[in-house]
């Protein structure tokens, strides 16, 4: 196995959030793809802080767990600019179509949303602020951080089952799907067990094996549906193994 490419930490993080470390710059290209895949789930860690951060200083203020979790899901999706949960909505709407493949398409495509697709987002939002509430408070922080990171496995699942090797077209996120690829895989796994049991100890190793899971099933649902695995469906796999992350922690933690 080849060693990490550690300058797949800036690429990972400037693609999935809004910071750009370090000035990281420049064209996607197929090495920094697959040198960045290893670190999503340090993405999400990144998200993760950012959220609380944000949460550790309004708990002077607040006290309602749920009113917090409310602040960390918005904290959440502000640093992640909003886009998979936009990727919630249009795989929710494309489902209309489900068996049409270009036609789904061509709704993941429409900048607009219909009712399915915010009922979707809503109950995303909703579901994770509830989830996250009800985790034990010695662990609140500790889930914040771990579960973004964990469900940002999830993508790199979508890009192992995906198709394709590596497509310049086809929407930037194609860019990381590299089909099949155990080494890439393998190694963003180490690193989410890794991130895992240091905040969250053997139970995050249990919540990293039963998000992998519904990722994995997630994929097979979608690809099924969209056929070769786009922005749209890594955003929702994110979010929704999210959510199952959250409600996972609050029994496991």
């Amino acid at each position: 196995m080849k060693g990490y490419n550690f300058d797949g930490v800036k690429t990972a993080v400037r693609f999935l959030t809004i910071f750009n470390p370090w000035g990281s710059s420049g064209d996607l290209t197929k090495e920094k793809a697959s040198a960045a895949l290893p670190f999503f789930p340090v993405a999400g860690v990144v998200a993760g802080a950012a959220s609380a951060a944000v949460v550790i200083v309004l708990s002077v203020f607040v006290e309602s767990s749920f009113a917090l979790a409310a602040i960390a899901v918005a904290g959440l999706a502000v640093v992640t600019r909003g886009l998979h949960l936009d990727g919630v909505g249009d795989c929710f709407d494309a489902l209309h179509y489900f068996g049409d493949k270009d036609r789904a398409l061509e709704v993941m495509k429409d900048t607009r949303l219909g009712s399915f697709g915010v009922s979707a987002v809503a109950f995303v939002i909703v579901a994770k602020i509830l989830a996250l509430g009800s985790v034990s408070p010695n662990f609140f922080t500790a889930a914040l951080v771990a579960v973004p990171a964990i469900s940002r496995l999830g993508s790199v699942i979508v890009s192992y089952m995906s198709d394709g090797k590596w497509s310049d077209s086809g929407g930037l996120a194609r860019r990381f799907n590299f089909g099949g690829d155990t080494e890439i895989a393998l190694r963003a796994t180490i690193v989410a067990f890794a991130i895992a049991f240091v905040l969250c100890g053997f139970g995050g190793i249990g919540i990293v094996l039963l998000v992998s899971v519904a990722a994995f099933f997630l994929t097979r649902f979608f690809k099924t549906a969209f056929g070769e695995p786009n922005g749209d469906v890594h955003g929702a796999v994110i979010e929704i193994c999210e959510v199952f992350g959250f409600m996972v922690a609050g029994k496991m933690l």
